[in-house]
């Protein structure tokens, strides 16, 4: 059967809702989204993954269930945390249909896919939207010889500079004059954030240096909108790694805003843009990275492409 006959309302979808996702307005905004998906004939049922990692333990069990038609209400980190939950459950992932009602902050998957900005209108556009198979990357954390950690994503992982925006923003919980958990966080990450030495190793490549910050993209954008890897294709089988050198607090000020349209790979000086379907990573002391707001464990981090891995719904 090919995908593009597939319709959303041709089967019951376990909706996975965040409900603390939109400053904890998931459930207050469900009302509207049921009378959206009952009007157009979409049929479900109704989980709520409230706590963490209970998208991931949601997922997992409905999996082994054996539903195949996943529907998450929520942002990148839910999505992720589903996408895991797939991907541990022990299933054929090939199977799987996952569509997504975006209702994050960041939203950045849902961008890619075109997915519409009003949560309401990507309901109505369900009808219209096609299935297509999805890349999927997997991480592995090591220290020395032992495995302590593995993640799936579907979108970036990012390291350096961008992690250490989530470290601050995770420990710098209350508000400060005003100012958003997150924007302190990059602002005392500016000032924190020393570059350190790293060998990224694929068999297309190998980069020595003290990188601002790095990405492994299978998709184009992060951080809120950031076209971080303009070129990235979620369905080529390969990651695009996308370098940004050692610069000065200056210069992420005044040039910051060619990250948001993808200019930043020809205007920022020294920028790397290669492309690979598995690397490694390596940095002593340990770099962070992080995966949709999630910091990762330090260590040494192995990531590897599994190419086609399952369904997903776009807009493209």
């Amino acid at each position: 059967m090919s995908l593009n006959t597939i319709k959303v309302t041709d089967y019951n979808w376990q909706i996975i809702l965040n409900p603390n996702a939109q400053d904890h307005k998931g459930l207050e905004h469900w009302t509207e989204i049921a009378a959206k998906l009952d009007g157009n004939h979409i049929r479900y049922e109704l989980h709520e993954a409230n706590g963490s990692h209970s998208g991931m333990e949601t997922a997992q069990k409905l999996c082994q269930e054996g539903h195949r038609h996943m529907m998450v209400i929520g942002g990148d980190g839910t999505i992720n945390e589903v996408v895991n939950g797939i991907f541990t459950s022990g299933i054929d992932t090939h199977e799987v249909f996952l569509a997504v009602i975006p209702h994050g902050r960041g939203n950045d998957w849902a961008r890619t896919h075109h997915y519409p900005k009003d949560y309401l209108n990507t309901v109505d556009g369900f009808l219209k939207g096609n299935f297509t198979a999805h890349d999927v990357g997997l991480t592995k954390v090591f220290q020395g010889k032992n495995q302590i950690e593995q993640r799936y994503f579907i979108n970036i992982n990012s390291f350096g500079f961008s992690a250490e925006v989530i470290y601050e923003t995770i420990y710098t919980k209350p508000k400060f004059l005003g100012i958003s958990v997150y924007l302190l966080g990059v602002f005392l990450a500016l000032f924190k954030h020393k570059p350190l030495p790293v060998v990224i190793s694929s068999e297309n490549f190998q980069y020595e240096g003290k990188p601002f910050l790095f990405a492994v993209a299978n998709c184009k954008y992060h951080g809120d909108g950031m076209k971080q890897a303009p070129d990235a294709s979620f369905d080529d089988g390969l990651f695009d790694v996308v370098i940004l050198p050692q610069v000065g607090i200056l210069t992420v000020l005044f040039k910051i805003k060619h990250i948001f349209t993808g200019e930043h790979i020809h205007k920022i000086k020294g920028v790397e843009y290669l492309r690979t379907n598995k690397l490694s990573i390596n940095a002593e002391p340990p770099i962070l990275g992080e995966m949709e707001g999630e910091l990762l464990s330090p260590g040494r981090y192995e990531i590897e492409m599994l190419p086609l891995a399952f369904n997903t719904l776009t807009f493209n």
